[in-house]
């Protein structure tokens, strides 16, 4: 019975981490990062998400050591993990399982607003780097480099040797 109050705890304490982790991913949603202060705020989120992954790994390296300490806690883990048959489960197996099935829904809305997050990073990239040529064909220095002859062709570049 130990065992099984022990791999409960530790999966309730694990669905709450991937709660806060489905948390900082959707504050990452819909940032446009158009000023400094959101940069700053999307490195501070990856931080925090990068301290929640290390959380919950640790928890995952308990389950582990759960899993090597006896027969039940092969059982319970392959139940927490959903890798066993449902119904030769006991009615502890059947919790655990529960439980997993849990993490299991939170990790996979996760991976789905992950992936609309990359798709709106990627537009912002897009945007940047687009604002990043046109600064760079429309200021004047550009056009002084050229009016001077200097640039790449010539093997100079700002005055200086390469």
């Amino acid at each position: 019975m130990a065992m099984v109050e022990r791999m409960s705890q530790l999966l309730r304490d694990k669905k709450e981490l991937c709660l806060f982790y489905e948390e900082k991913t959707r504050a990452m949603a819909g940032q446009k990062l158009e000023e400094p202060e959101e940069l700053e705020k999307l490195e501070q989120t990856l931080a925090d998400r990068e301290e929640l992954i290390d959380r919950i790994d640790e928890i995952d390296r308990e389950l582990l050591s759960c899993r090597d300490d006896s027969e039940e806690g092969r059982t319970l883990y392959a139940a927490a993990r959903n890798e066993c048959d449902y119904e030769t489960l006991s009615a502890e197996g059947k919790q655990l399982f529960a439980e997993g099935q849990e993490i299991y829904k939170v990790l996979s809305r996760v991976q789905e607003a992950e992936g609309e997050i990359r798709r709106e990073m990627e537009a912002v990239m897009e945007t940047l780097v687009l604002k990043i040529r046109q600064s760079n064909t429309n200021n004047r220095f550009t056009g002084y480099l050229k009016q001077m002859d200097y640039g790449e062709s010539k093997g100079l570049l700002y005055n200086k040797k390469r």
